[in-house]
């Protein structure tokens, strides 16, 4: 018989889904069996114990034909390129998840079209306001994304299999993660100051920004990068 334990809680379960998650880890607490021994940590993906980074993304990420490269993007800041991972994960905080958390909201719709915030994927790529911001990147990078409807994962794989060379690659990896980014600052806005700038302004900023980013941290200095004879222009 494994240890009885008792709960402290801040709040007590109120939904199907959190009694499912409880009586989950009930199951799994029930198996724990305490030793007076020492301490120890390891990782349970290899017999031996040994713990590798590339495991852990293939294990998180899990079941996907194809492996978002995450690491190449050091164009962008580090707090984008973790925004961009925990919004591949869904777990931005969204009105969503907040309130699966607990969190007391007084509704969970999109305050910039009305919608249910469901998810990351509303808010960054589904959402029409969003929407309209990815037509002007995409339609300003010659970018293919013929879907009527797709993810943040849909848009991430398609640079990967672009065809094209590998600097061309990441210079579109960049201004897809930034336009992530500013889409994100953009929802913040207008939910907590009321604040709604243009789809065009806020396209305008993810030119600058990824241009102030590729030119100063890359081996690109000019206005202007090609590739096979076509060109991405920034206009500041």
């Amino acid at each position: 018989m494994g240890p009885i334990w008792e709960w402290d809680w801040k709040r007590s379960p109120n939904s199907d889904e959190e009694w499912e998650q409880f009586n989950s880890l009930g199951k799994k607490l029930s198996l724990i069996q305490i030793r007076h021994t020492e301490d120890k940590w390891y990782w349970g993906e290899q017999p031996a114990g040994g713990f590798f980074t590339p495991e852990v993304r293939a294990k998180i990420i899990g079941g996907e034909s194809i492996e978002v490269n995450i690491s190449n993007t050091f164009w962008n800041n580090f707090k984008i390129n973790s925004f961009v991972w925990r919004a591949i994960q869904n777990r931005i905080a969204s009105k969503h998840e907040l309130a699966k958390r607990g969190v007391i909201l007084e509704n969970q719709n999109c305050r910039r079209c009305g919608g249910e915030e469901s998810s990351a994927d509303h808010i960054l790529v589904e959402c029409p306001a969003s929407r309209t911001v990815w037509w002007l990147v995409l339609l300003w990078i010659k970018f293919p994304m013929h879907k009527d409807e797709w993810k943040i994962l849909d848009v991430l794989k398609t640079v990967e299999e672009m065809n094209g060379p590998k600097g061309w690659k990441k210079i579109v990896g960049v201004i897809i993660r930034t336009t992530l980014w500013f889409i994100w600052k953009s929802r913040n806005d207008v939910e907590f100051n009321n604040i709604s700038l243009a789809s065009e302004r806020t396209a305008d900023l993810i030119k600058e920004m990824t241009y102030i980013w590729i030119t100063n941290r890359s081996r690109y200095k000019k206005g202007s990068i090609g590739r096979g004879g076509k060109s991405l222009t920034f206009v500041m």
